[in-house]
């Protein structure tokens, strides 16, 4: 290990880095994560190729000169928001100023529990670098205001160690950045690298650089100077969607269709449904508790709900029940009773329940609530 002296500091959240990095950075201060406490140190040892290791490699490939937050999080590939919240409040007692992510959700509803810490990291300059999903999906937080979203480049244009942007529909440039690595050296070997969590690092090595020639830049500023630095043009990464391609798959989750007009029955029904023991998610066409799926998450505007987005919302979630509280435009697609089992909407001051089957009228939301039940049941048998 090189003699301590102030400088970058930067955090790896990952599965851990191997100690045969301990050379190439200036210091390496390891912990680790579980059950939503920090320990200091590491628990066991670290694969000489474990993930976090090759992101370390990524960076040093870049820069070397920083003081390195080895924080371990994974375990067998998955971490729980408890301990990435820790992680991330353990960056801020430290003064981090720069994080890797290679990880992310594709859960808004995990998403919105860690917010709030990366809103306050955002507050104090911290850079947040941050990969996208590599299934091809919008994933949190690399498409979120103020996150550095990173995928990898695909195309033959960049080389090694470079990077560009490329938008996409619905990002904003600090989510548009796509990077390549190719080969990075590792115990005196090269690894083939080629995923958006490997693109990741290219671009905290920059902004490490970045920060080393003027610690005071603001995000707006790194951001000015990643574009003056990056490649122009030739980028070629996967753009991210808001859906999956069902593809013919069955979905097998009751699915509600809510005009956004009856909001006293919504209440009432996944109040009901989540007091008899079913996980309901609910996708409203505006929604500010955290609680509930803003429909921009998987629709673009103004887009008529189909199977695509249902089957997202099964695939991700994995719910009892969906409820999608929409503007009425959302369901006139003339194959909605294919897509929703039953569709809700206020006609004369009642609220009709429509199925392929039926068409059920009442004012009462219990007597809605029992046909609700009573119908899925059936569909069960």
């Amino acid at each position: 290990m090189r003699k301590e002296r102030n400088g970058i500091k930067v955090a790896v959240i990952d599965d851990g880095i191997h100690e045969g990095m301990d050379s190439v950075f200036t210091t390496v201060n390891r912990c680790y994560v579980e059950k939503g406490r920090l320990h200091q140190g590491t628990a066991e040892p670290i694969p000489p190729l474990s993930h976090g290791t090759i992101c370390a490699a990524v960076i040093a490939s870049k820069e070397t000169d920083m003081e390195l937050f080895d924080i371990r999080i994974f375990e067998d590939g998955s971490a729980g928001m408890d301990d990435l919240i820790t992680a991330l409040e353990y960056c801020m007692s430290c003064g981090v100023q720069v994080i890797n992510l290679s990880c992310g959700t594709l859960n808004y509803l995990d998403y919105k529990k860690v917010e709030h810490i990366l809103n306050k990291l955002r507050r104090r300059n911290v850079m947040i670098v941050s990969a996208f999903s590599n299934q091809g999906i919008l994933s949190f937080p690399a498409g979120c205001r103020g996150v550095f979203g990173v995928r990898a480049d695909f195309g033959k244009c960049l080389k090694r160690g470079e990077y560009g942007f490329q938008e996409f529909t619905g990002g904003r440039l600090e989510n548009s950045i796509v990077a390549h690595m190719g080969t990075v050296a590792i115990g005196g070997s090269k690894l083939e690298v080629m995923a958006n969590s490997y693109a990741a690092p290219v671009v905290t090595g920059e902004i490490v650089g970045i920060l080393k020639n003027d610690l005071g830049c603001t995000f707006g500023q790194v951001l000015k100077r990643l574009i003056l630095r990056g490649a122009k043009g030739g980028c070629q990464g996967r753009d991210p969607k808001k859906y999956l391609s069902c593809q013919g798959k069955e979905i097998s989750t009751p699915v509600l269709g809510i005009d956004c007009r009856c909001g006293r029955l919504k209440k009432y029904v996944k109040g009901r449904l989540q007091a008899d023991g079913y996980h309901v998610v609910t996708v409203c066409e505006y929604a500010w508790n955290g609680k509930e799926i803003p429909c921009s998450c998987h629709m673009d505007r103004k887009k008529v709900l189909d199977k695509d987005i249902v089957y997202t919302v099964e695939y991700i979630y994995e719910p009892d029940a969906i409820i999608f509280f929409l503007n009425r435009k959302r369901f006139r697609a003339d194959t909605i009773l294919d897509i929703v089992d039953i569709c809700v909407c206020k006609t004369r001051g009642r609220i009709e329940l429509k199925s392929k089957e039926d068409i059920f009228v009442s004012r009462d939301c219990p007597e809605i609530y029992e046909y609700i039940l009573k119908f899925f049941s059936g569909q069960e048998e």
